[in-house]
């Protein structure tokens, strides 16, 4: 992808996150329970010790159904019927390696360490892309575009050794809970593993 288009995307992507990010879109009480399992209500108030925690919950909060009308992402596409707002209901979130970088055509090549059927992602990301990232692990959300992906910017970095950990922490729970995670309770495990397991 071309980087000027690439940056028109991601700032059409952050347009469109100002326009449907709404607290009112939400009771108090789904914001508090957010909050709690995210580990960031303290004493009566959202509370974070960096400011990564704040975008992180703002996308929990965001791209997550939190409410019996879906996420919000999904009801501003409705109300919107914006090409781009579809796109971005249609997030995956994973844990990937990166396995591959091209400077050319600015793509990093991922692989999913959650599903394993799941085939290589190409991950349109300038900053990555020429850089030395072959075996970088991260947690994040990735936006559909043709057949490539841009991130939403919000990332949680893991070692090798943090990532093996945290993956059979998260057997543990499904294995205690006898199925598979959600997509809420998968990006709660990968946060709190990253509080863990990371940033400890």
């Amino acid at each position: 992808m071309d980087g000027n288009r690439y940056q028109e995307i991601r700032q059409e992507m952050q347009q469109v996150f100002q326009k449907a990010f709404d607290w009112n879109r939400l009771s108090s009480e789904q914001i508090i329970g957010a909050a709690t399992r995210l580990g960031v209500w303290h004493k009566n108030q959202l509370c974070y010790k960096e400011d990564e925690d704040k975008m992180i919950f703002f996308e929990y909060c965001f791209y997550e159904s939190l409410t019996a009308k879906g996420s919000q992402i999904g009801q501003y596409r409705e109300e919107s019927g914006l090409t781009l707002a579809s796109l971005m209901e249609q997030s995956i979130h994973s844990l990937y390696e990166v396995v591959g970088c091209s400077r050319e055509t600015n793509e990093v090549h991922l692989k999913d360490l959650i599903h394993a059927d799941r085939e290589e992602l190409s991950l349109v990301d300038i900053n990555l892309s020429h850089s030395n990232a072959i075996g970088l692990i991260i947690y994040t959300r990735l936006i559909p575009f043709d057949n490539n992906y841009i991130s939403t910017g919000v990332t949680m970095t893991f070692s090798k050794e943090n990532s093996h950990s945290a993956l059979v922490q998260k057997s543990k729970i499904e294995l205690k809970k006898r199925r598979k995670l959600s997509s809420q309770e998968q990006y709660q495990w990968a946060y709190l593993s990253y509080i863990k397991y990371s940033r400890s």
